[in-house]
């Protein structure tokens, strides 16, 4: 299965369709709507981390350093 597929997938799982907007064949994040703190909670009800911080191995961080984040 397609990243794109995959990520399809979660967003109609998790219901996060309503803050979505569909322009010019794209979709784009409808920034009215969009509380980060209950994405956040929704997140930490799905993804387990057993109460500690998520910390980014050394790949991911150079991706990131690579990508210029």
């Amino acid at each position: 299965m397609t990243l794109t597929m995959r990520v399809v997938n979660l967003v109609d799982k998790l219901r996060l369709q309503k803050f979505f907007v569909e322009k010019d064949n794209k979709a784009h994040l409808k920034f009215v709507e969009f509380s980060p703190a209950r994405v956040e909670d929704l997140l930490d009800k799905v993804i387990r981390t057993k109460g500690q911080a998520y910390r980014p191995n050394q790949f991911e961080k150079e991706v990131l350093k690579d990508l210029d984040f």
